[in-house]
């Protein structure tokens, strides 16, 4: 793998949820769709009420998985780049790229492009990674010429596109072979090895730790609908209130202390029903019962050295089964990106500027904001 850089500060086209979403998108009794997503149908189709650990795919759910991310370098979903892999399972694999634009297949003409390309690698051995040149239909869509044959466990997707003029860019995806959504994957339910359990140690304690945060998040159902929200927040230490701010391209949302407003962005704010910060201390919890630690690969992320761990969240009375890829820097202990697979929720998080000092605008119902700075202490 090579170094990557973080997602384009980007847009939405969904209302941000509260910041309790990191808790709610896996509560076992909230059949709900973030962002307006395809609805889950929780209670009779849960990904680990399966008895048998063999592979197969599920009965009246799709057969495919499409991943949707921001074409462009502003980070629009106006415009998106979509991978679809099919079936998703250890073995053959067929891939398709496509471009949409207001939700139709279109062939991108601003930029023009020229060519895609598909780099696979698996998170455990980069080096068994593959690049494969697709084939062009003359529609927009790029497809594999012939099957791929993957291993199982986590894969890193990356989609070059070669515009007409200009640099090639990349998309990164990341998926779970055999994918738990349509193929039968129980999880490992093993403890896993203990040197890599003192990664995701050192990980939670810095979670556990940290008062103030800022990430952008991109969330896809796998049927090609995707929202990207940027969030940052504070939990109101040393006397200042708790504070959130959330934003993409049609929506913001700013708590600060036992307010909430909203506003499309640009616009004038209102006050809106109170939306309490979810402190990011208490994510701790998301992660309760892991197991099945894996070390992956060493890789550089923003200039960055980490070391990639895998495991698994089982299900229990309160969360969905979850599988979790994290990056944690060698040097801080930070967990500076997430992957996370649960029901029909296939999502990415870019941490950054940990228990760095925060301020908001406290802005007045219907009026323009007012200045009323609130910070947090670096730490």
């Amino acid at each position: 793998m090579s170094d990557t850089d973080t997602p384009q500060d980007s847009a939405g086209t969904q209302e941000p949820a509260d910041q309790n979403e990191r808790a709610s998108s896996r509560i076992l009794l909230i059949a709900a769709a973030l962002f307006g997503l395809a609805a889950v149908a929780v209670v009779g189709f849960l990904i680990s009420s399966r008895d048998d650990d063999a592979e197969s795919p599920l009965p009246g759910v799709p057969d495919q998985i499409d991943l949707a991310a921001p074409l462009l370098p502003d980070g629009s979903t106006a415009n998106l780049i979509h991978l679809i892999a099919k079936p998703v399972h250890e073995g053959e694999n067929t891939f398709e790229v496509h471009f949409t634009s207001g939700g139709e297949v279109v062939e991108p003409a601003d930029p023009g492009i020229d060519g895609v390309d598909l780099t696979l690698a698996p998170l455990a051995n980069a080096d068994a990674g593959r690049k494969v040149t697709l084939g062009h239909d003359g529609s927009g869509i790029y497809s594999t010429d012939e099957p791929l044959e993957l291993t199982g466990g986590w894969w890193e997707i990356t989609a070059t596109i070669f515009p007409e003029t200009g640099d090639p860019r990349s998309t990164i995806y990341y998926l779970l072979l055999p994918d738990p959504n349509i193929n039968t994957n129980s999880g490992d339910t093993a403890a896993g090895d203990s040197g890599v359990r003192s990664f995701f140690e050192a990980g939670l304690a810095r979670i556990a730790a940290t008062h103030s945060i800022k990430y952008i998040e991109r969330l896809t159902s796998g049927d090609g609908a995707v929202s990207i929200v940027q969030r940052e927040i504070t939990s109101g230490v040393d006397g200042a209130p708790a504070a959130s701010h959330s934003i993409n391209a049609q929506f913001e949302l700013l708590t600060i202390g036992d307010q909430t407003f909203q506003r499309v962005p640009g616009g004038s704010w209102f006050e809106r029903e109170f939306l309490p910060v979810y402190p990011v201390s208490e994510w701790v919890t998301l992660y309760d019962g892991a197991t099945g630690f894996e070390l992956a690969e060493s890789v550089m992320v923003n200039g960055r050295t980490t070391q990639i761990i895998t495991f698994y969240v089982p299900q229990s009375d309160t969360l969905l089964p979850a599988w979790y890829a994290w990056w944690v820097d060698a040097e801080t202990g930070y967990v500076i990106r997430e992957a996370m697979i649960s029901t029909w929720h296939y999502m990415i998080y870019e941490f950054g500027e940990f228990n760095q000092p925060l301020s908001f605008d406290l802005p007045l119902a219907g009026a323009s904001p007012v200045a009323s700075p609130l910070a947090s202490p670096a730490g």
